[in-house]
């Protein structure tokens, strides 16, 4: 009888599912996302912004600055481009 599941282990783990879930993100003006599409929306536009390439200003650095650089198969390249 002790070993079978019980409403109060249930709840338990339902509480600690919740606790792994995001439930509202605030964006930086202020505005809310409650719903789980628009929170993926915003995340994906977040960490593709923090992560984009930023370019040389000076044309001329850019070849020294990139040189000697190790490259990507273009299968790895296409996999890493991908959301």
């Amino acid at each position: 009888m002790m070993d079978a599941p019980s409403q109060f282990f249930f709840g338990l783990e339902r509480r600690n599912n919740q606790k792994k879930i995001i439930h509202c993100l605030r964006s930086d003006d202020g505005s809310s996302f409650t719903k789980a599409p628009e929170i993926h929306r915003y995340t994906t536009q977040f960490y593709k912004e923090l992560f984009k390439t930023e370019l040389v200003e000076d044309p001329e650095l850019a070849p020294s600055f990139l040189s000697d650089l190790p490259h990507l198969e273009a299968s790895s390249n296409s996999q890493l481009d991908a959301d």
